[in-house]
C-alpha cells in the first residue's frame, strides 16, 4: 500500500537551502532509489516521456516503481532516496547505450490534442483529422536520424515557410522549431510559429509533440479576439511505431 504521506512530504515540504541535485530518481519504499541526470537521456526513455514541450520541469521527476507513479518535486535525488528508505547520498545509474532503430515500415499516429484561445470548431476538426495510415518504409543507416522520416512527417502547410530544421538535442532526442512566419495586411498583423520534437523511446516506437501558436495584434485584434483568433495554441502527442520489417 503506497502511503500518501510520503507524497505530500515529497511534493510539498519546502527544498533545502543547500543547492539541490537536480535529475530523475527511480525509486520502491524501503530500498532507496537509483538517480540520473535528466541529460543521460534515460529519463525521458523510463516515463515515454514526450520530449520538448514541458519547461517547467522542477528539480526531481521520481518514477515510483513500487507504486507505477510518476511524482514531480522540488526536493534533491537525495533527499528522495532518503524518504523512500535509502541510505546517505542517492547512488548513480550509468547512462544506457544509445538506442538502436529498426529498419522497416513506420506508422505516424496521433495520441492526444488540445487546444487554448483557439476558435470553439477546431478542437473538433483536429480531433476528426487524426489519420493512422500515415506511414514510410525508412531504412536508418546505423542511427536514429528525422530527417529520415521526410516523407511521412506533417508538412507545414502555411504559404512561405521552410522545411523542418532538425537538431540533436541529446541521445536519441530532436527538435525543429525553425518554423515560423508574420503577415501584415491593413494594420493588422498575424504571426504563426511551429515546433516539432522526437524521442527514440524503443527500437520501435518514436514519441514526440507538436505545438504551433497563431498570434493576432493590430487594428483587428480585438475583434478576432471574440472569436477565438487572436492567441490560438496547439498541442498534438503523436507516436510512431514500427508497424512490419
Amino acid at each position: 500500500m503506497w502511503k500518501p504521506v510520503l507524497f505530500v512530504a515529497l511534493v510539498t515540504s519546502v527544498p533545502s537551502q543547500a543547492q539541490p541535485q537536480t535529475g530523475g530518481a527511480i525509486c520502491r519504499e524501503g530500498q532507496g532509489c537509483v538517480c540520473l541526470s535528466l541529460d543521460t537521456g534515460l529519463l525521458p526513455v523510463i516515463m515515454g516521456a514526450d520530449g520538448i514541450g514541458d519547461t517547467t520541469l522542477p528539480d526531481t521527476i521520481i518514477v515510483d516503481r513500487t507504486n507505477n507513479a510518476t511524482i514531480r518535486t522540488g526536493r534533491s535525488i537525495h533527499e528522495v532516496h532518503r524518504a523512500y528508505g535509502g541510505q546517505g547520498e542517492c547512488p548513480a545509474d550509468e547512462p544506457p547505450g544509445p538506442i538502436m532503430p529498426l529498419d522497416g515500415t513506420w506508422q505516424w499516429r496521433t495520441l492526444s490534442e488540445t487546444t487554448s484561445g483557439c476558435p470553439p470548431m477546431m478542437a473538433g476538426a483536429i480531433a476528426a483529422s487524426r489519420t493512422e495510415t500515415l506511414s514510410t518504409s525508412v531504412v536508418w543507416e546505423g542511427g536514429f536520424d528525422p530527417r529520415r522520416l521526410a516523407a511521412s512527417l506533417p508538412a507545414p502547410e502555411m504559404s512561405g515557410m521552410s522545411a523542418y530544421e532538425w537538431r540533436e538535442l541529446g541521445p536519441n532526442r530532436w527538435l525543429s522549431d525553425n518554423i515560423s512566419g508574420r503577415e501584415c495586411e491593413d494594420g493588422t498583423c498575424v504571426s504563426v510559429a511551429l515546433a516539432l520534437s522526437m524521442t527514440l523511446v524503443a527500437p520501435t516506437r518514436i514519441s514526440g509533440v507538436l505545438t504551433m501558436r497563431s498570434q493576432v495584434e493590430g487594428a483587428q485584434a480585438a475583434i478576432l479576439a471574440g472569436f477565438g483568433m487572436a492567441d490560438c495554441r496547439i498541442r498534438m502527442r503523436y507516436q510512431i511505431d514500427r508497424i512490419a520489417p
